[in-house]
């Protein structure tokens, strides 16, 4: 209770820092003075908003490359664009640890803010055995379809009079995203293995899509820390199982995933869960669709795939 007080004191500081610095200095974090004005909490989010938005969107991502985002709190500088967009885009489920607090003050100030996971349906979302929701939500491209469906419906209520190009630019987007969907489940149709082992349960939602059983290290948030017991019963999965690989994110630590992967006498591979960019990766142009290529190529190493 301490501690959540402290964190509402903290956020009630920066969003008055914010105000302050709001008067005193102009917002520079738009690039270009034309479209609506959308401030994005994380990568998948800000994918979205760029492909259906286009041209008629001015697109930022508040949580910077490198950065984990389930860890990442909003600088005043950041509450301060957030307060100047028209559309602030969240994922919601405990992603955003700060997105609640903030939600009502935005919205007293007429920006719309929008919550994808409640834009989905509740038979489509996956919770551990305390309720607790996944918020991975993006992993599964055919829920990813859905939140392009939302966030342009959200677009053309702000800006109706390119309703044409909202929903012309959702649907060439959602149809890439329907072929890459097609080729993952190509690549997975004919596996050796069906179970794999990633650092936190991130990947419920795409081992839901493609009929593959994950064992995350520790749950939903990177930060939890798993005992010696869960260790020791995953390394007897390893071996049972014949699992010669332990998947390791980008942005995530890595620790237990290496102890795991020597007692089991596996190596690690990356599979990335998509939550943000490094900063190679934004050099390199990296997309969703590429991104979500070479989680492909990962699965088929470790699940062994013909």
């Amino acid at each position: 209770m301490k501690k959540i007080i402290i964190s509402v004191v903290a956020l009630a500081v920066i969003i008055g820092l914010a105000v302050l610095y709001k008067q005193r200095a102009p917002i520079s974090g738009f690039s270009k003075s034309g479209g609506v004005k959308i401030v994005t909490s994380i990568y998948p989010l800000e994918e979205i908003a760029r492909n259906v938005g286009g041209e008629k969107a001015n697109v930022i991502r508040i949580t910077p490359n490198g950065v984990e985002p389930h860890d990442y709190e909003p600088t005043p500088e950041d509450i301060a664009t957030l307060q100047s967009a028209q559309l602030v885009l969240v994922n919601g489920a405990g992603m955003e640890s700060w997105s609640e607090k903030i939600k009502p003050d935005l919205e007293k100030q007429g920006v719309k803010v929008l919550n994808l996971t409640q834009t989905i349906s509740l038979s489509d979302m996956i919770a551990n055995s305390k309720g607790q929701i996944d918020p991975h939500i993006w992993l599964n491209p055919q829920i990813f379809q859905k939140e392009i469906d939302a966030v342009r419906d959200a677009l053309i209520s702000l800006n109706r009079s390119n309703a044409s190009v909202y929903t012309e630019n959702a649907k060439r987007y959602s149809m890439e995203i329907a072929t890459l969907d097609a080729q993952i489940s190509e690549g997975l149709k004919s596996c050796a293995l069906n179970d794999f082992i990633t650092t936190h349960d991130a990947f419920e939602y795409l081992a839901m899509r493609y009929h593959l059983t994950p064992h995350g290290i520790v749950g939903f948030s990177p930060d939890e820390e798993p005992t010696p017991r869960a260790i020791a019963e995953l390394s007897t999965l390893a071996r049972k199982q014949k699992i010669k690989h332990i998947l390791v994110e980008p942005l995530g630590n890595d620790k237990f995933a290496k102890t795991l992967a020597k007692e089991a006498g596996a190596q690690t591979l990356t599979l990335n869960p998509i939550e943000g960019l490094t900063a190679d990766e934004t050099k390199q142009g990296a997309t969703y669709q590429t991104l979500m290529k070479k989680n492909l190529d990962t699965l088929r190493t470790a699940l062994s795939c013909k």
